[in-house]
């Protein structure tokens, strides 16, 4: 969507409920990820589009996705590899803890990276949370990938070894388990899977914090 008017700018920024916006670079454009009514709705309002990506689905489905996401991890692949921490490096990551169920009956999980990992320590503590928005399945990776990079440099990289014995890492890889649960078929959804009573599912987390 061309941002090249005041107007256009302020039409976006009124709807950004409704849209689903993903990146804006003020006065230039924005990228929306719009169905054919979305499209439609933009238009109507005078705004000019380019369709970058017209059929983001396909464009999705890596060619080794298979029924999982590739060389990504699943859920179940994510939940897999935080106990395969656990077991490798058993003297900075410590066993997964729920932090309570989802809607779905799955659970949230937590574990912590530091030199003491099953003693909640006086440290100054660290929070590093992945997978609010389902389809991005990227943002599972870094939680799970950071650990594992912390856990194999402990004792041998100087920087990593001070922060593993000076602080505490709380990692949550995935915020909404239910959502990415549902992504793994294919679906674009990104939001969570809780029942609105009105025939549709799921609140998008990341637009409803307080």
């Amino acid at each position: 969507v061309r941002l090249d008017s005041p107007a256009a700018q302020d039409f976006l920024r009124a709807n950004a409920g409704r849209l689903d916006v993903v990146l804006v670079k003020p006065g230039s454009y924005a990228h929306v990820v719009a169905d054919p009514d979305d499209q439609e709705f933009l238009r109507s309002a005078g705004l000019s589009l380019e369709i970058v990506v017209p059929d983001l689905e396909r464009r999705q489905a890596y060619a080794d996705k298979g029924d999982g996401f590739g060389i990504f991890h699943t859920y179940s692949e994510n939940v897999a590899f935080v106990d395969s921490l656990r077991l490798l490096y058993p003297h900075v990551v410590s066993a997964k803890w729920s932090l309570g169920q989802t809607v779905e009956g799955r659970d949230i999980w937590c574990f912590r990276v530091s030199d003491n990992p099953d003693v909640d320590e006086s440290e100054p503590e660290v929070l590093i949370d992945g997978m609010h928005h389902a389809r991005e399945i990227r943002a599972s990776e870094f939680p799970i990938m950071f650990a594992e990079h912390l856990a194999k440099g402990y004792g041998s990289d100087p920087e990593i070894t001070w922060l593993v014995d000076n602080r505490e890492l709380y990692i949550v890889p995935v915020v909404n388990p239910d959502g990415f649960w549902y992504n793994n078929w294919g679906d674009m959804c990104r939001k969570n899977r809780r029942n609105n009573g009105d025939g549709t599912y799921g609140v998008d987390n990341n637009r409803n914090y307080p």
